[in-house]
């Protein structure tokens, strides 16, 4: 048995597939339409989803962070299940940010890198298929430094014009 694609899921892209339409002007709307879109092709793809674990403490801004990650669950009707940051994932993200922040000039360290590059050292170590974000700067940056196999995959924007894929996929390396 073959198994399921893994696409790891950012909490931008979470924070936009939960959106209240609502709530929501005509540009987020657009956003969290696309990402609806990419979360439909990859699940018609036979993706599996995985939410990291650091996802669930960035979520907690706001509130529990396991609450709002087990609706993003529920909404996937169950096709998704926490990655745990385990100790390999863990050695693979501190290795990126040193290399990223050794590129950076003083003072403009962001706190969100260490979140970013949990997520990433995740995605890199469980063999993730897609990185699904629509933040891929960070991502793009961090993945390279480990020549990274993952495809972020930017949720929120349409695919590129004459692009066969329903997913805009963007190389890092």
């Amino acid at each position: 048995m073959t198994q399921q694609p893994l696409a790891i899921v950012d909490t931008s892209a979470i924070v936009l597939l939960l959106s209240s339409p609502s709530d929501e002007d005509d540009t987020t709307r657009a956003r969290r339409e696309c990402t609806e879109h990419t979360f439909a092709r990859l699940t018609k793809e036979g993706a599996r989803f995985g939410i990291p674990t650091p996802v669930v403490a960035e979520l907690a801004r706001t509130g529990p962070g396991s609450a709002v990650a087990l609706k993003v669950i529920a909404a996937l009707k169950r096709r998704a299940r926490f990655e745990e940051l385990d100790l390999e994932s863990a050695d693979v993200a501190g290795a990126m940010r040193i290399l990223k922040l050794r590129e950076r000039t003083p003072g403009q360290e962001r706190g969100a890198i260490s979140y970013d590059a949990l997520i990433a050292g995740i995605a890199h170590q469980r063999g993730a298929r897609w990185l699904l974000t629509a933040n891929p700067r960070d991502f793009a940056a961090l993945l390279s430094t480990v020549k990274s196999n993952v495809e972020l995959v930017v949720t929120d924007q349409p695919p590129a014009k004459g692009q066969l894929s329903l997913v805009h996929a963007k190389k890092h390396t």
